[in-house]
């Protein structure tokens, strides 16, 4: 079938990255941020909404020289249940940003989401999530000032 080509399947990924990408990039441009800003705020997004663009035109590009009779094999369900479980994980970090403060909820879905998809030993998800955790917390937070939500270390 035509619409199961690999060719087809890479151009709509594309595409899709394209219009996330513009979406971030006009999001951006309508933040309101004052001029005396030390660290401005526009400035990570705007590179998040460059580069999903890139990508995009990328994957385009490659997908281009694609062969047209290449098929794409339906993922199994195994799969499709990871990618959900995944998606739900990302969901649930959103929501419990604004309970837990953003260091702990980086904390619990980075271990979760390493746990997961890894065959770890029990100490290799509790680093990766308190490394991601102190990084963003030291970096962002702290180093350049960045205001996220800090839950229990909210001075």
């Amino acid at each position: 079938m035509r619409w199961r080509s690999l060719r087809l399947a890479d151009l709509v990924a594309a595409g899709i990255l394209c219009l996330l990408g513009l979406a971030v990039l006009l999001g951006v441009s309508q933040m309101r941020v004052g001029l005396a800003a030390q660290f401005q705020p526009k400035l990570f997004p705007s590179l998040v909404g460059w580069l999903l663009i890139a990508a995009g035109g990328g994957l385009g590009l490659a997908a281009s020289r694609t062969p047209a009779h290449l098929t794409v094999a339906w993922p199994a369900r195994h799969g499709a249940v990871r990618v959900a479980i995944m998606l739900a994980s990302v969901a649930a970090y959103v929501l419990s940003i604004g309970l837990l403060g953003m260091p702990i909820s980086t904390f619990l879905v980075v271990s979760f989401e390493v746990w997961y998809l890894g065959n770890y030993r029990w100490h290799v998800p509790i680093a990766a999530g308190l490394v991601s955790a102190a990084v963003l917390y030291l970096v962002f937070m702290h180093a350049l000032g960045l205001t996220f939500p800090a839950g229990p270390f909210e001075p």
